[in-house]
């Protein structure tokens, strides 16, 4: 049973009505009057308003839905946000006196589909209570007369009416497979990312696909939380309001389902997939003695480890997030992974003494390049407990470094940490704050005479005060390097004995080099 706001513009066909309905509707189960009634308001029951004017004042809760008559055909466009609340309006151009004989109509029909609903939900519940979700589709599929399949959240075939579904080319391919195969993919991409657009949705989405040469209608488990979706293919017979209803009584006691046997969990049932996801929901403690608790996992990571994060939304195309855990898994021993959140995270292990080389890193960063893929990697880390810590690392990584090159591939922190610490420092305060007083000097003077003074002393520090590579470096004479050092000691007194200082003219530099705008030559206030 499912009732929103256009299924009821077409109930009232005799009547001329606008409909102005969001994206994301809910499900209406009843009717009541606007004028008296019981505040807050619910999301599922449609509010009948004898004219414009009861909008006024509205405090509408989030997606609200008024049916108003408006004889005077007012546009009530202003009307379906009030600040940042959306609200659903079915706009009826009938006099108020109206009003009665269309709650009437309105009302057969609820108690119409509702005892229909009822039945139906009485039914999905003895089911999922007993024999569980393909029983449920089993029962119901044949009033479809067409395939019914439900993927998970990673596009992995969960359950379908085999027998029906055996029967088309793309069933065959689906079954064989146990999921989404490349033609599938292909297919979902072709419509502008149409699995997004699904997700968001809680009413069934139609679609026809020229490719294929009939429709489907795609549901979404829960908008909520990616649980996964419905499909029917109308290969047999064409898509009818009715199987839309019934399509969405059969996703609700599927949510339920799978809610009661958390398929949500989307892993492999290894208890390193249960500590992971526990570690990242912050349920356990990263204190140094929380490590001995988890001896019965310890011997799935070796000492050192790296955590890559794979953001699939980031991506243009929708993933294989099965086929990719995969992939990752056997490109270098011990690899683990984990699906969380609509992220695939992968933990590097290597024995003691051994870190992640150029070779192995080149190795990743093809994988993600051929995938089109935009993941982060952190520093490399020893104690499981402060997993959590070095994910948030590669979150950074991506954040910073897509920002940078806004091309797909692997971010490693190591190479973003700078730019992550100044983004830190400067988000309240200046970059000046933190500048080296000496430095400071130096840059202003290279402002008002247009020279290198500063980059000067920051090479020649860099390499460790070494003439001749830090004029190399500058790609100039070394007695060029000679007289530069002589202007900045008249400018400035640098005590070069002090490592200290050293290394705070070095990390002031590295900050305004982040924060210098070449197009105007001046420092970031």
């Amino acid at each position: 049973m499912y009732i929103d706001m256009e299924i009821l513009r077409q109930q009232l066909g005799e009547y001329e009505c606008t409909v102005y309905m969001h994206d994301y509707t809910l499900c209406l189960d009843m009717i009541e009057n606007l004028n008296g009634a019981i505040m807050p308001y619910f999301q599922h029951t449609l509010y009948l308003a004898d004219s414009p004017k009861r909008l006024k004042d509205l405090k509408p809760v989030e997606y609200m839905n008024i049916l108003v008559m408006n004889p005077q055909k007012k546009d009530l466009s202003g009307y379906t946000h009030y600040g940042d609340i959306p609200v659903n309006i079915l706009d009826v151009h009938a006099p108020a006196g109206k009003l009665a004989e269309i709650a009437n109509i309105l009302r057969s029909y609820f108690d119409d589909q509702l005892s229909t609903g009822l039945f139906g939900d009485s039914l999905i519940n003895i089911l999922f209570h007993e024999q569980g979700i393909q029983a449920m589709i089993d029962k119901i599929a044949p009033a479809f007369n067409n395939p019914v399949y439900l993927f998970d959240s990673g596009f992995n075939l969960l359950a379908c009416n085999y027998e029906e579904a055996e029967k088309t080319p793309m069933g065959k391919k689906i079954i064989e497979a146990m999921g989404f195969t490349d033609e599938e993919y292909k297919l979902i991409n072709a419509h502008g990312h149409i699995h997004e657009r699904v997700k968001k949705q809680e009413t069934p989405l139609r679609v026809f696909h020229k490719e294929i040469g009939y429709e489907q209608v795609i549901c979404t488990i829960s908008t909520k939380k990616d649980m996964g979706h419905l499909v029917i293919d109308g290969v047999n017979r064409p898509i009818t309001d009715s199987d839309i209803r019934l399509l969405y009584m059969l996703k609700m006691g599927i949510s339920q389902q799978m809610q009661k046997n958390e398929f949500i969990r989307n892993n492999s049932g290894y208890p390193y997939e249960y500590l992971l996801r526990d570690l990242l929901d912050e349920k356990i403690g990263s204190s140094a003695n929380q490590s001995g608790r988890f001896n019965y996992v310890n011997h799935e990571f070796s000492k050192n480890k790296y955590c890559m994060v794979i953001e699939a939304a980031r991506t243009n195309d929708t993933l294989n997030l099965s086929s990719l855990r995969s992939k990752f898994e056997s490109l270098l021993v011990g690899t683990k992974t984990l699906h969380y959140n609509g992220q695939i995270i992968v933990i590097f292990s290597f024995p003691d003494k051994k870190y992640l080389g150029e070779k192995e890193f080149k190795l990743i960063n093809a994988l993600c390049v051929r995938e089109n893929l935009f993941a982060g990697l952190s520093n490399v880390f020893t104690d499981i407990i402060q997993f959590r810590g070095y994910y948030e690392q590669s979150l950074r990584a991506i954040e910073i470094g897509a920002a940078i090159k806004n091309t797909a591939g692997l971010y490693a922190y190591k190479d973003y940490y700078l730019q992550h610490m100044a983004n830190t420092f400067t988000s309240k305060e200046s970059f000046i704050t933190y500048c080296h007083p000496k430095l400071k000097t130096l840059l202003e003077h290279d402002q008002k005479n247009d020279t290198e003074l500063a980059y000067t002393l920051y090479l020649y520090l860099v390499h460790e005060r070494r003439s001749q590579e830090a004029a190399d470096a500058l790609n100039i004479h070394r007695n060029t390097l000679s007289y530069r050092l002589k202007m900045i000691d008249s400018l400035v007194d640098i005590d070069y004995e002090d490592y200290k200082e050293r290394q705070y003219i070095i990390l002031s530099y590295e900050l305004f080099k982040l924060n210098y705008q070449p197009d105007t030559h001046e420092l970031l206030p």
